[in-house]
């Protein structure tokens, strides 16, 4: 009999568990002679190396666990590595809605980076067309093709007003949806750019 195997689909995913699977999520932590062998706790150089108490270190790290169970950073990296392998290059858009942390994913094919010499995300530009159903002056129901844009940087997070897809390729009139403006003031552009196994070059 003929039957499909999704070869490279199961390997993502078998991938994506060997790494950030249940129970083998990297530790996140704030003191970083932990779990290293060499650096013993009571030694004066371990107290330089993370310049906090383990009281303190104890604290931070309960503080950044709960921001990052609140922004569902942990399945949201796991839609990453699987975007990655995928497509090569995956994105995670950071912030506050409704006073609750969130950390988004979105498809790179969508996206227009602007990165520094380093490789940090500076701007990023979402945008994409969709078929919009619609009912004309008589009722009858018809299909038109619309854009999608917004646009992040190191003060504002802005979505346009859905643009009318041009068979030119002419950028429409954009304009900004004033419900969908946000300055989050954070002085840093909220988005991080991951480049699956980015070569030398």
């Amino acid at each position: 009999p003929c039957f499909v195997y999704l070869l490279a689909k199961e390997s993502i995913e078998s991938k994506v568990d060997l790494v950030l699977g249940e129970g083998r999520f990297p530790a996140i932590t704030t003191s970083p002679g932990e779990g290293d062998p060499l650096a013993e706790a009571e030694s004066a150089s371990a107290d330089d190396q993370s310049g906090l108490t383990k009281e303190d270190s104890q604290l931070l790290d309960a503080f950044i666990e709960r921001a990052m169970r609140q922004a569902g950073f942990y399945s949201a990296a796991r839609e990453t590595l699987h975007h990655g392998q995928e497509v090569s290059s995956s994105v995670l858009i950071f912030g506050v809605r409704k006073k609750k942390l969130f950390c988004d994913t979105t498809k790179a094919q969508w996206c227009e980076p602007t990165l520094d010499v380093d490789g940090e995300c500076l701007r990023l530009e979402i945008k994409y067309p969709y078929l919009d159903p619609y009912k004309d002056e008589q009722g009858k129901w018809k299909i038109r093709v619309r854009v999608f844009r917004r646009v992040i940087d190191d003060t504002t997070d802005t979505t346009y007003l859905p643009g009318e897809a041009n068979a030119y390729g002419r950028e429409p009139d954009w304009q900004e949806d004033p419900k969908q403006v946000f300055k989050h003031r954070f002085g840093f552009c909220p988005v991080r750019w991951y480049p699956f196994m980015r070569g030398c070059s």
